[in-house]
């Protein structure tokens, strides 16, 4: 039979498996619990409607209006949702599994602990949604409108966010491991406490976006837009930021061990106290960086620019300076025992104090430099420019 108009009817615990009622008047009936698998309902009109906990499993519900509709503990296991209006309605903890919700417009929507593991929500409107705790793991989210959405605490494991407006999203907690967030819309969003291990952000747009506390190890971060973003405390570890724009960025005590920085820019960049052991900064701008305390251990600088940098009291051990540009830096008591030097700029900088023991300054230029009580024993100063340098108190190569 072909039911057309049910409007305000209760329908509880009706079993309905395979009905038509494509294009019917279901205002506000209640089909809570009713067995609706495989029903057809494309373009009916379900505004307000009751399907508490009903089973909608791989029904049709193409372009269908669910406004309102109070779906919580609903089933819509491979349901089909395209175009669908799910305008302001609630799916809290509803499984729509598998579902295919292309292009449906979900505002305003409350989907939170609902599971959509594998669902594709490609073009969908979920601007002001809220998904605490919602699960999207390897779900497609293409070119979604996500803005001003709470994902606080959702799991978005390999999720596809490829080209999707997540501007000022809350962010908080969510766990995108792996999740592809190329081209994705960042502005304003708020990443606090969220995991991005090994997720795809390259070129995206983080300006002025707080990601204090993130995991973003082994993340692919290459030519995105940092500037003013705030990493304090960040982890990095193994991430690639080649040719990064980390200008103005907050990176105090991050971990940054084994990242690749070629090329970035971090210029006025806040780097006090971060850990760079073996870090890749080979061609960085780093002119008028902070990074007094920082761990520099084992690090490529080779032709990095690191001008006007503060980095008193930093570890530079072994650290690869090769044609580095340090005029006027503040090496102040930093530790740069056994690092290679030559070829580097060194005009007016200050080395007070600092140790350079077995380091290598072959053709390095330290014309002015302020070199008081400085440690040079055993270092290699072969064709080193030392004009107009003061070295007061230094250790010379061949002192004992």
């Amino acid at each position: 039979m072909n039911f057309t108009d049910f409007t305000k009817a209760n329908l509880t615990k009706s079993i309905l498996e395979g009905i038509n009622l494509k294009g019917a008047d279901l205002k506000r009936v209640n089909l809570s619990e009713a067995k609706l698998a495989d029903a057809k309902l494309s373009k009916a009109n379900l505004t307000g409607a009751f399907l508490h906990r009903a089973d909608l499993n791989r029904a049709n519900l193409v372009e269908a209006n669910l406004a309102e509709a109070n779906l919580t503990s609903a089933f819509l296991i491979r349901a089909d949702l395209q175009r669908a209006c799910l305008n302001q309605a609630y799916l809290v903890a509803a499984n729509l599994n598998s579902a295919n919700l292309t292009s449906a417009s979900m505002v305003n929507a409350d989907l939170s602990l609902a599971t959509l593991t594998g669902a594709c929500l490609n073009g969908a409107n979920l601007s002001r949604a809220k998904l605490n705790g919602t699960f999207f793991i390897e779900s497609n989210l293409l070119g979604a409108d996500l803005s001003d959405s709470d994902f606080t605490g959702a799991l978005m494991i390999k999720a596809n966010l490829s080209g999707a407006n997540l501007s000022q999203a809350c962010l908080m907690n969510v766990d995108l491991t792996e999740a592809n967030l190329t081209g994705a819309e960042l502005q304003g969003v708020d990443l606090a406490g969220a995991i991005l291990n090994a997720a795809n952000l390259n070129a995206v747009d983080l300006v002025y976006a707080n990601l204090s506390g993130v995991s973003l190890s082994r993340a692919n971060l290459s030519w995105a837009n940092l500037l003013g973003t705030n990493l304090e405390k960040t982890n990095l570890v193994g991430s690639d930021l080649s040719w990064a724009n980390l200008n103005e960025t907050n990176l105090a005590e991050a971990d940054l061990s084994w990242t690749n920085l070629t090329g970035a820019f971090l210029m006025k960049s806040n780097l006090s106290g971060a850990n760079l052991n073996g870090v890749n900064l080979s061609n960085a701008n780093l002119s008028g960086a902070n990074l007094s305390g920082a761990n520099l251990m084992g690090a490529n600088l080779s032709g990095a620019d690191l001008s006007n940098v503060d980095l008193r009291g930093s570890y530079l051990i072994r650290t690869n300076l090769h044609n580095a540009i340090l005029n006027e830096a503040n090496l102040t008591g930093a530790n740069l025992d056994e690092a290679v030097l030559n070829g580097a700029s060194l005009n007016r900088a200050n080395l007070n104090r600092a140790s350079l023991t077995r380091a290598s300054l072959t053709g390095a230029n330290l014309k002015g430099a302020f070199m008081l009580w400085t440690n040079l024993r055993g270092a290699f100063m072969l064709w080193t420019n030392l004009d107009g340098a003061n070295m007061t108190g230094a250790i010379l190569p061949t002192d004992k």
